[in-house]
């Protein structure tokens, strides 16, 4: 009897997803680094904004503007990316990029102003209504994991909430400051969109990461061995190795075309890049008539395909997928979720669905479509506590 896949999210973009930056030994990393050169003004006046937050979604990768507006990004690598201008009072400024680029990328940004009203806050009833619904979405936002138990919105005070039918919506008027102890990263948040129901997230935002300083060695010791466990078995590890696997596939069967057909009856696992790396692949599916569903293990090669641009590729599936990793077991946080605390499995299950015909992801494991992917089972549980920014590698030294 399997355990039931309760929770479910929709993915914020490219997370968690919820979430890149591939191991050494799947992808070599592109050494050649590219640089972003851009000035702030006002639309209305024509007047330069100072200090404006420019920074690449989901990476460590920004600059404070100076004076004059002007910022600069550099060691960008190649592909694409999602440039975003933050500050206070203004609207935010998003602009997706391609690196490299055929002219420098030097750009403008214009910013149309934005009255932000400041309610006054009153200790009532309202108050306590507000907390209770802090604590349901700090739940749905940064997750009940053990690394959730360590991260904490510092400035919770920006969230308004309102319920719907049950269903909590939240905004912020101010990008969220949000600090994950439990990974040792300071994490900038622009909220963009956030519905819950009592069993469905749905929520997108833009983050940027900075690293915490580290109290002692051991501590930054627990931190790489925490962030690589929570690479470990993700839906951004499970993306990566599928891309790589058939980048490897690809050149196998360019040598020797004769496995093409070994490949389809499932005879080639040893260039199996997915089962080498812990991940195994099942297709769910329900006959015409058959309350039962059945699961079919097929080829992750099937999956995938190349994209427009070297670095992408289009992952292409219909129906619901089971991904089990045999190499990681499912928090007792999640099982307790569950109510199956006394259970102890030694493979996490997840489920992933499509919501378009076809997903543009890259080597790197990203993808760009805020609602492009729904997960269920133990990736729909992961939250922001569990996210690690693009450069994130587990060989990478400073990881």
């Amino acid at each position: 009897m399997g355990i039931p896949l309760k929770w479910s999210v929709f993915l914020f973009s490219g997370f968690l997803f919820a979430n890149l930056a591939p191991a050494a030994h799947l992808h070599a990393q592109n050494t050649a680094g590219y640089s972003i050169r851009g000035r702030v003004f006002d639309a209305q006046t024509g007047q330069p904004v100072p200090h404006a937050n420019a920074f690449l979604a989901h990476s460590m990768l920004g600059d404070a503007g100076d004076e004059q507006g002007i910022f600069q990004i550099n060691n960008i690598p190649a592909g694409q990316h999602e440039l975003i201008v933050s500050v206070l009072g203004y609207e935010l400024y998003k602009k997706t990029l391609r690196l490299p680029a055929a002219t420098p990328m030097i750009l403008t940004v214009a910013l149309t102003p934005r009255i932000i009203p400041f309610p006054e806050i009153e200790i009532s009833a309202d108050t306590r209504e507000w907390r209770k619904n802090l604590r349901r979405f700090s739940e749905q936002l940064i997750g009940t994991s053990r690394n959730a138990r360590m991260t904490e919105i510092e400035n919770a005070y920006c969230l308004d909430f309102r319920v719907n039918d049950d269903t909590l919506i939240a905004t912020a008027s101010e990008p969220l400051r949000i600090i994950n102890r439990g990974l040792g990263y300071k994490i900038y948040y622009v909220l963009e969109s956030f519905r819950a129901s009592r069993t469905t997230a749905r929520f997108s935002g833009l983050p940027r990461f900075d690293t915490l300083a580290a109290a002692s060695s051991q501590q930054l010791r627990t931190w790489k061995e925490r962030r690589k466990q929570a690479y470990q078995g993700s839906l951004r590890h499970f993306l990566t190795v599928l891309c790589a696997n058939f980048d490897s596939v690809t050149t196998v069967l360019k040598r020797d075309p004769t496995l093409a057909a070994r490949l389809q009856r499932g005879e080639a696992s040893s260039i199996n890049l997915l089962s080498r790396e812990g991940f195994v692949v099942y297709r769910l599916e329900r006959p015409v008539g058959s309350p039962q569903t059945i699961r079919r293990q097929i080829d992750p090669y099937s999956l995938i395909r190349a994209g427009t641009h070297p670095e992408d590729r289009v992952l292409t599936f219909r129906g619901s997928l089971q991904v089990v990793y045999n190499r990681g077991a499912e928090q007792p946080e999640y099982l307790a979720y569950l109510r199956l605390g006394r259970w102890t499995r030694p493979y996490q299950t997840s489920l992933i669905e499509a919501l378009q015909d076809s997903v543009t992801i890259d080597v790197r494991g990203r993808y760009f479509d805020t609602f492009a992917l729904h997960t269920k089972g133990y990736w729909g549980w992961q939250r922001l506590a569990e996210m690690l920014p693009f450069e994130y590698s587990p060989a990478g030294p400073a990881n």
